[in-house]
């Protein structure tokens, strides 16, 4: 489950994994803001962060996701080359979730799942990463922030200085190219 990124000790680990989705476009100006559909960059990127996170051993046991088309798109084209098998939980209320929404919703995982991902949208994810972490971090598209804990049960995963940042992978710098 967790790989050399953190250690070699994961018996009472949970890890949350933070996803931005990929860059929409504002080419419509008529759709709504939920409507909108990723752009030609962000089709590029997210399989790219897929494959990264492939790479780096990243799985979860379930997926939370808002049901944005941008977020359902992005992890469309994250997804086949990630190759996790974790179920997903669309839910609406992640669509532009605030930081205390966000909250709920991880201290409300059940302890079974080990990782979780979370996919959705600033400003809330990146609030939520800088409180994990202690500090100010920004979650630009298709970025990921990943934190363990050192605790049994989700809902401890919110006491100060229970888990570690281990990455924050933002796509201009690990693919700047594109």
């Amino acid at each position: 489950m967790f790989n050399d990124l953190y250690g070699s000790d994961h018996s009472n680990m949970k890890r949350l994994i933070l996803l931005r989705h990929a860059k929409s476009s504002w080419d419509d100006s008529g759709l709504a803001d939920f409507q909108r559909p990723l752009n030609a960059r962000g089709r590029r990127v997210a399989p790219m962060m897929g494959q990264y996170m492939y790479a780096h051993q990243i799985h979860a046991d379930v997926v939370l996701a808002s049901t944005a088309v941008r977020v359902r798109q992005t992890l469309g084209e994250l997804q086949p080359k990630w190759k996790c098998a974790a179920e997903v939980l669309w839910e609406k209320s992640l669509y532009l979730a605030s930081l205390q929404t966000l909250e709920s919703y991880v201290v409300g995982l059940h302890d079974n799942w080990s990782s979780a991902l979370v996919v959705g949208h600033n400003p809330g994810l990146s609030e939520l990463a800088g409180k994990l972490a202690a500090q100010e971090i920004y979650l630009p598209t298709c970025a990921v922030a990943i934190f363990d804990f050192h605790v049994e049960s989700w809902p401890l995963t919110l006491s100060t200085g229970s888990g570690k940042c281990i990455a924050v992978w933002k796509p201009k710098e690990l693919f700047p190219d594109d």
